[in-house]
């Protein structure tokens, strides 16, 4: 490689450096299930390889216990300059401001009956890679075990994948990659 080469893929890095974030999954095995709607819209052509991994998920984690979109963050608003008002009101602005909901980034909790095992599902529909930081309330995360259905191609064809990472971590909030165009599974053992 040369040092034009490198430079480029050092400016495409930070270009999608600034466009990924990370995401907060709270997961409370003592929450009660929730059966509303369990069904993730995914991108067209992967159907066929999702419904797998859902129907697994499903059989093996029936309790749904959270459902939700990513909170993307976003820069707070200046709005002291627009308008006078007092610092109470500009603090509720200011944290209205913060978040709103990426419908890209779409996921679901499912836990076991005996709750001593989740799986997020998760799927990213967006052109950005990002990370999930799954906050557990109770006991211990042990190693995940991914279920990646993704296409590098543009959605012409859908490649599956599943593994286990080689290294265990004790760190809080647990950090799942969620790379862009992909539907996946992770399923997480408690101790």
């Amino acid at each position: 490689m040369n040092g034009k080469t490198i430079l480029s893929l050092a400016v495409a890095a930070w270009a999608c450096s600034l466009h990924a974030y990370s995401f907060k999954v709270k997961v409370d095995l003592a929450e009660s299930a929730d059966t509303n709607q369990t069904r993730l819209a995914v991108m067209k052509g992967a159907e066929k390889a999702s419904e797998r991994y859902f129907r697994l998920a499903e059989k093996t984690h029936p309790d749904v216990i959270a459902r939700g979109f990513a909170a993307k963050p976003e820069q707070k608003k200046s709005v002291l300059d627009e308008d006078p008002m007092d610092a109470f009101d500009a603090d509720i602005v200011d944290d209205d401001a913060i978040q709103r909901f990426d419908k890209d980034i779409e996921y679901i909790v499912r836990a076991t009956k005996g709750r001593n095992s989740f799986v997020l599902v998760v799927v990213n529909r967006g052109k950005s890679d990002l990370t999930a930081e799954i906050e557990l309330k109770r006991g211990k995360m042990r190693e995940p075990v991914y279920r990646r259905v993704y296409s590098e191609d543009g959605g012409k064809t859908w490649t599956t994948m599943a593994w286990q990472p080689p290294r265990a971590s004790d760190l809080y909030p647990w950090t799942v990659e969620v790379p862009a165009n992909t539907v996946q599974t992770v399923t997480i053992t408690v101790k």
